[in-house]
């Protein structure tokens, strides 16, 4: 059996090296798009060691957990990787999740601050922290609320005592220098489906993390110059997590799309002429229904996809008529 590596060929075998590699070669290189914020790998590398500073006052270091109920915004992998800087560890939680499961998730992992954005998509996130079990939230002790400039909300009863930080107000704190990640220590954890009980969760390190990313780049070729990636697949799961990690590690620009719609998909292709990008067999089906073009995507050079559906189970050759390579990954 061939020794399991714990770097990249690069030497990258840190999550936060995934940023500061070509944050340090290509500053002003385009990293994230969301929805009208620009996002350089400058500003990425820059953002997360000022959050990494703003976490470190709030007590949370080496080892600590933070539960990560976000959708797909840059803010997400700036806090991510802020976390990695420190060592403490992204907990995900799919938007989603309701009160059970959240609860679930935050009390067994132990997390000792919360991230999310109270006014989403008209998700009652607040409502249902105030449905879940005081016990479940007994470790929680921060709340970190990212609002798009709108006012910080009042907590429910249940988080009374909890701090509350505005994602800015943590963000504007001096850079963060030094940097605690370790190649074998933990970096995020994923929950399983948990069919037969609870989800079980899997903690991914930073070594496994690093290194999947190189070898999705390398395979995939995303570090060509033109490399430009959709992430429609939720960075809470495994999938986007690791779409997303391999176009930092290849030093080329995300697309983001905090909520999924197939004409806002293929418009965005359009755009920002987007080449790679991974998703369900539903997400490709509605891309390709909102264009009228024989040739859908002139530009688009792979994507992989996810069988959920059976009734897309023609998807392959659906695609390859209009001229969009799929292969399944899923």
């Amino acid at each position: 059996m061939p020794a399991r590596r714990s770097a990249t060929a690069s030497g990258t075998d840190t999550v936060s090296q995934l940023v500061d590699r070509p944050a340090a070669g290509q500053p002003e290189s385009l990293a994230l798009v969301d929805r009208s914020h620009v996002w350089t790998y400058g500003r990425l590398a820059a953002e997360s060691r000022r959050l990494a500073s703003g976490l470190k006052n709030l007590g949370i270091g080496a080892g600590d957990r933070v539960a990560f109920w976000l959708p797909n915004i840059a803010p997400y992998l700036a806090l991510h990787i802020a976390c990695a800087r420190i060592g403490a560890i992204t907990v995900s939680v799919n938007t989603r999740f309701r009160a059970r499961e959240v609860g679930d998730i935050v009390g067994r992992a132990g997390c000792r601050a919360l991230a999310l954005w109270p006014s989403f998509k008209d998700i009652p996130f607040l409502q249902t922290l105030g449905e879940i079990e005081s016990a479940a939230l007994a470790t929680l002790e921060s709340i970190i609320i990212y609002g798009d400039d709108q006012p910080v909300p009042s907590l429910p009863g249940t988080l009374a005592g909890r701090s509350v930080v505005d994602y800015q107000e943590l963000a504007d704190t001096e850079e963060f220098t030094g940097d605690f990640a370790q190649p074998e220590g933990g970096v995020v954890v994923f929950t399983t489906s948990g069919t037969t009980a609870a989800p079980k969760f899997v903690l991914h390190s930073h070594a496994s993390i690093a290194c999947h990313a190189d070898d999705v780049t390398q395979f995939f070729g995303w570090s060509e110059p033109d490399t430009v990636i959709l992430q429609v697949v939720p960075l809470c799961g495994t999938f986007g997590h690791a779409q997303a990690m391999a176009g930092l590690a290849a030093g080329r620009p995300l697309v983001m799309m905090p909520v999924f719609s197939g004409p806002e998909a293929a418009s965005l292709m359009y755009e920002h002429e987007v080449t790679h990008c991974n998703g369900s067999d539903e997400m490709f089906a509605r891309m390709l229904d909102a264009v009228d073009a024989p040739l859908a995507f002139p530009l688009f050079r792979f994507g992989g996809y996810a069988a959920f559906n059976p009734v897309y189970q023609d998807i392959v050759a659906q695609a390859d008529k209009r001229g969009m390579k799929l292969v399944g990954l899923w």
